[in-house]
């Protein structure tokens, strides 16, 4: 397992739009502010997001097609929340965290720009970056060589993204 996989329009575009409506209706709660760490705001968890991010990202063709993709194995979300990243909001260089064996990490973009030059891009020191760009499904392993970070934002536009990290839980289901 060592890709990193990019599916432009993932879902259909109006089933997109309807869940980027849902999202840009949280509220968002500002998750950390540091010179050196990130700057991005959360938001809510509601009956609502739940039930898509469940629906999307937690259902057997969608762990098929990350199986396939990244040549892995994951059965379920260990983790997933929702983002909003406005002017001048950032994530440093970092590795996502792994303490239950995620696998995967997946990113699903919202946002309603596409060009590099407006910032939010995901930067992997490999040297990848990624645009974000509306119904973008972004898969990586979650290894200690994808260290990543993304760019401040540039625009008056707001970045979301669903994240998200996967992992085999078959072996805990079946003891």
């Amino acid at each position: 397992m060592n890709n990193i996989v990019i599916i432009d329009d993932y879902l259909s575009n109006d089933y997109a739009c309807e869940i980027s409506s849902i999202i840009k209706d949280l509220e968002y709660k500002s998750a950390c502010s540091t010179a050196d760490d990130v700057n991005y705001s959360l938001g809510a968890a509601t009956e609502e997001t739940t039930s898509v991010i469940s629906k999307v990202f937690s259902n057997s063709a969608f762990f098929n097609l990350v199986n396939l993709m990244l040549e892995t194995d994951v059965s379920a979300i260990y983790e997933s929340y929702i983002s909003q990243m406005s002017r001048k909001d950032y994530i440093s260089w970092h590795l996502d965290k792994n303490d239950n064996n995620q696998n995967v990490t997946f990113l699903y973009y919202l946002t309603t720009y596409s060009d590099q030059k407006d910032g939010g891009t995901l930067e992997f020191a490999k040297g990848i970056s990624i645009t974000p760009k509306f119904n973008r499904l972004v898969l990586f392993p979650n290894q200690k060589d994808y260290l990543h970070q993304v760019t401040p934002i540039n625009t008056s536009k707001l970045r979301h993204v669903i994240t998200g990290w996967l992992y085999n839980d078959r072996d805990k289901n079946n003891n």
